[in-house]
């Protein structure tokens, strides 16, 4: 909340239910729900300012794509972290 636009990644012990809020982010972000392989499982686009949002499937690792340079993923593709 309240920063320039930066990527975001989250990673928690063990797969979990997602909840995420946009309150006080003033621009659209992607949301992706990835699972213990890091495959994609569930994607929120254009998750707009100031709305709540439950993925409706579990996730051990939430990336925020704050600058999406393009739309070029989808469930199931597998994401590599360097």
């Amino acid at each position: 909340m309240f920063h320039r636009k930066n990527n975001l990644i989250m990673i928690f012990p063990q797969e979990r239910g997602i909840s995420l809020h946009n309150c006080f982010v003033f621009f659209l972000i992607d949301v992706l729900i990835l699972d213990q392989q890091m495959k994609i499982v569930e994607i929120k686009s254009d998750f707009k300012p100031f709305r709540f949002w439950n993925a409706k499937n579990k996730g051990q690792y939430v990336i925020e794509l704050a600058c999406p340079q393009s739309k070029d993923y989808e469930v199931g593709d597998k994401i590599e972290i360097k």
